[in-house]
């Protein structure tokens, strides 16, 4: 039998790829003279509605999560 994706995991994997295309997206964009930001993310066990919201405001994008998108999740980044 096929295992079937839970929700958190797809949830993830579409948090994930959205980090990624939106920095691939800013790095497009910039002029050489233009600063770099980083941004230091040390999350813990924190749910993916909290983890969403957070890179929304970061990266200025809209993000849709389903009421069944539950899940908690760890991200240790230096920058």
């Amino acid at each position: 039998m096929r295992r079937m994706l839970g929700p958190a995991f797809v949830g993830v994997i579409i948090v994930t790829m959205s980090l990624w295309l939106s920095a691939v997206m800013v790095r497009a964009g910039q002029e050489e003279t233009t600063p770099r930001r980083f941004v230091t993310m040390n999350f813990q066990n924190v749910e993916l509605p909290v983890l969403a919201k957070f890179i929304s405001e970061i990266t200025g994008k809209n993000f849709i999560l389903d009421e069944s998108v539950r899940g908690k999740v760890s991200i240790i980044s230096p920058r």
